[in-house]
């Protein structure tokens, strides 16, 4: 999303009624990342921030090319620059500040990577190609993963006037230039269309700029077929402002029911969305004095509006760093004291930089010089910000949980000397536990025993599913896909030990065949075997199969019940108790994790360093450590297996 365009306002007429629709968007949004279950669609939002972008940046452009002929696209960079980059420097240089005190020291590197992305406004493409997934319910997000959508506005501010300048060369008519970009943004739409048809992830549908330039490019072609006639002022009339109602109804009953992972959405469903901010980005700026402009216009809706650019940057990072665990509020509690502080936040940073700035306010003799100043000063403080985010040792904070100060003493690993009869191999499964002990130890020569892996991020290798905030969490395409892989590796590459990492999913209430079996009875711990007897099954090609017991976690909550339950000891141990009880009936080996990280209870230290990167993945130092005290177990599997089959 973009701040209100005062370039514009010196052009056209100002609308407030436009303010009132940015004023729409961004409680959407900030309502869904509060909690997506009161507007599960919220972020619908950033969908009309895009159309009304588009809108109003090819108004500006168009209004400077026909009055003076040329567009000064060194000088709109400028001009857009200025605006955005004095607020966006302000909350990432918070933002590491928060980062250096309450970020794990394994997450630390990656935030910091993800400052320094957001201020070079490619974030999307970072997040996109990495794995942060926008709708994942228990990853530790990114304190600045909103900078998605900044990101694609300025690389379209990039591009865009460039493009219409050549647009313009070839085609003078604005009609037809209009069908140009009507085009390109078709071209957008069916990408994501198509992308989601052949099983590209949500995320990359929602992140890629390739895949949203269809929003933007709406407004675009709105603006070149309409021109200053949108901003004309018209007579108020019954059809106008019922059309215009119904366009906003329609978001705003889209920002309810919309599912992030339906179909529909991807396949059409928000171009009518787009559509339907259209609609409703005319009427506003027609000025018409029916009941939708007077209402959008109103005084409330209008200062949510001008606010909307620094609430959009301070409500994520605000909503991720005040939560239960550094706060000790919960439920309403803590909504009302995130919004409380977000709100707050927007206001000063629209009080003393943006309005400034923009000459709204009479703070600064030269707010241009200093905006300019500012901007030069303040980008190369945010790179050292992060610089020392990643590299410096934080103060010790209670939400991290680790370091010296812990009240346990380290954990100490001793592995149980094991000698194999002859080299072995194993093979990992399961989630991106498994996972980060393979990333850390495959580059390691173990003389006895070589590692495979066969694991998926945020997936379980049966097709038993989790319950999310009372509903059956859906797996993605690529985790369907790989369910069916996994046991055709196993077949293919035979280890001599499949060891299987019981998965978090456990602890969650199950749901099978549309029953949900809720957490701690029979019916529960029965879908636990269930799903075990599947592995078992699929688990043919291995000499034997082995598990590794859940061990106990303290994830930083985030406020997600997932997490919550996770950091439960007392589900851990019950789940490891149904595990065990059905590894001893099926004669299946077992590593127990849970003994040896939780024998005292949840230790973040091991042989002096953290233990976990994010409460829950092992880091660099520790996952060799971890598979040196695995390693012998595992031989001595291999062996009895062998010994069995001959």
């Amino acid at each position: 999303m973009s701040a209100p365009t005062p370039a514009l306002r010196a052009r056209l007429p100002y609308r407030p009624a436009l303010d009132g629709l940015r004023a729409v968007a961004i409680i959407g949004v900030l309502v869904f990342h509060l909690d997506e279950r009161f507007l599960q669609g919220g972020w619908l939002g950033v969908d009309l921030f895009f159309v009304l972008s588009g809108f109003l940046i090819t108004n500006l452009l168009v209004a400077e090319q026909d009055r003076w002929g040329r567009i000064s696209v060194v000088r709109f960079w400028g001009a857009r620059m200025r605006r955005l980059l004095p607020s966006l420097i302000t909350v990432l240089l918070a933002v590491s500040v928060a980062a250096w005190i309450w970020t794990l020291p394994g997450r630390r590197t990656a935030v910091a990577w993800d400052i320094v992305s957001s201020l070079f406004y490619v974030s999307n493409w970072r997040f996109m190609l990495g794995d942060e997934q926008y709708f994942d319910q228990l990853s530790l997000p990114s304190p600045v993963r909103h900078t998605w959508s900044l990101s694609i506005e300025e690389q379209f501010y990039l591009v865009f006037p460039l493009l219409l300048l050549l647009v313009s060369a070839v085609v003078r008519a604005r009609r037809r230039q209009s069908i140009v970009f009507a085009a390109l943004a078709a071209a957008s739409a069916l990408a994501m269309a198509n992308g989601y048809a052949n099983g590209t992830e949500i995320t990359s549908l929602y992140y890629s700029t390739v895949t949203r330039a269809f929003e933007l490019l709406i407004g675009v072609c709105a603006a070149l077929v309409l021109g200053r006639t949108a901003f004309r002022e018209r007579r108020s009339s019954v059809l106008t402002d019922v059309t215009a109602w119904g366009a906003l109804a329609l978001i705003v009953a889209a920002m309810v029911v919309t599912d992030s992972s339906a179909a529909a959405v991807y396949r059409g469903g928000l171009v009518l969305v787009c559509l339907a901010a259209l609609v409703a980005i005319l009427a506003a700026a027609s000025g018409t004095a029916g009941t939708f402009n007077r209402a959008l216009g109103s005084p409330v809706p209008r200062w949510i509006g001008l606010i909307s650019y620094p609430l959009y940057l301070w409500h994520w990072p605000v909503i991720v760093y005040l939560n239960s665990g550094t706060t000790g509020l919960d439920g309403l509690a803590l909504d009302v004291v995130r919004v409380g502080v977000s709100v707050v936040l927007a206001w000063l940073t629209y009080r003393f930089i943006e309005a400034p700035i923009r000459g709204r306010r009479p703070f600064f003799a030269s707010a241009r010089r200093v905006s300019r100043a500012i901007t030069i000063m303040a980008a190369p403080l945010v790179l050292t910000s992060a610089f020392v985010v990643a590299h410096s040792q934080p103060p010790q904070s209670e939400l991290a949980g680790y370091g010296p100060h812990s009240d346990l003493p380290p954990l100490e690993l001793t592995p149980e000397p094991y000698t194999a009869e002859a080299r072995r191999s194993t093979m990992l499964l399961g989630n991106s536990i498994p996972f980060s002990i393979y990333k850390n130890v495959a580059t390691h020569e173990f003389r006895q025993l070589s590692m495979s892996q066969t694991t998926h991020l945020g997936c379980d290798p049966f097709t038993l599913q989790k319950v999310v905030d009372g509903e059956a969490n859906e797996p993605t395409r690529s985790c369907l896909d790989w369910r069916k892989e996994w046991p055709a590796l196993v077949e293919a590459e035979k280890p001599d030990v499949l060891l299987f990492f019981v998965p978090q999913t456990f602890v969650s209430d199950l749901v099978h065949d549309d029953e949900v079996a809720t957490f701690g009875t029979p019916q529960h711990d029965e879908l636990i075997r269930t799903a075990l007897d599947e592995v078992n099954r699929k688990a043919d090609g291995a000499g034997t199969l082995a598990l590794s017991t859940l061990a106990c976690h303290d994830i930083p909550a985030f406020d997600k019940t997932e997490m919550q339950q996770l950091n439960d000891i007392e589900r851990v141990e019950r789940v490891n108790s149904v595990v065990t009880s059905w590894a001893s009936e099926n004669q299946v080996p077992v590593v127990d994790s849970f003994a040896a990280f939780c024998s005292e209870g949840y230790n973040p230290v091991l042989g002096g360093d953290p233990l976990y990167e994010d409460g829950l993945h092992f880091t660099v130092k520790s996952a060799p450590l971890v598979w040196a005290w695995m390693m012998p177990q595992v031989l001595r599997f291999a062996d009895e297996a062998r010994g069995a089959s001959s």
